[in-house]
């Protein structure tokens, strides 16, 4: 009997989560979408090792994170795709294609990772010059 009035109790709470918070999933998987009119999504630290995404057309997205870590809470390389990614953003068509992201994740921050104004979103760089 508790186990069912515990579940019932998740699924209630993560129904309402879900309906009223949607950007606590995006946040989970390290992203963070700036201005919602844009399709931009800039990165932050993930809370998962893996998260795969069903999207349009059939398509995955992927988020890895293989060496996340509660110490472990910085970017230090981002790939897309495999391929390194400098960039600290990514677009919702990345997202739609069935992307694979990956996090190298480590204890201190990489203050290089994003900084020139070509890795940053437009709208950042008018906030940060």
């Amino acid at each position: 009997m508790i186990f069912t009035q515990t579940s019932r109790t998740v699924s209630s709470v993560m129904r309402i989560v879900v309906k009223c918070l949607p950007g606590i999933f995006l946040s989970s998987m390290g992203l963070y979408q700036v201005n919602p009119s844009d399709g931009v999504f800039v990165f932050g630290s993930p809370c998962f090792k893996k998260v795969e995404v069903k999207v349009r057309g059939g398509n995955t997205f992927t988020v890895e994170a293989p060496n996340n870590s509660k110490e472990n809470i910085y970017i230090q390389k981002v790939y897309l795709n495999g391929k390194p990614y400098d960039k600290s953003y990514i677009t919702y068509q990345d997202i739609i294609n069935g992307s694979t992201l990956k996090f190298v994740m480590g204890k201190k921050p990489n203050k290089n990772f994003g900084k020139a104004p070509a890795n940053r979103p437009v709208v950042l760089n008018k906030i940060n010059g």
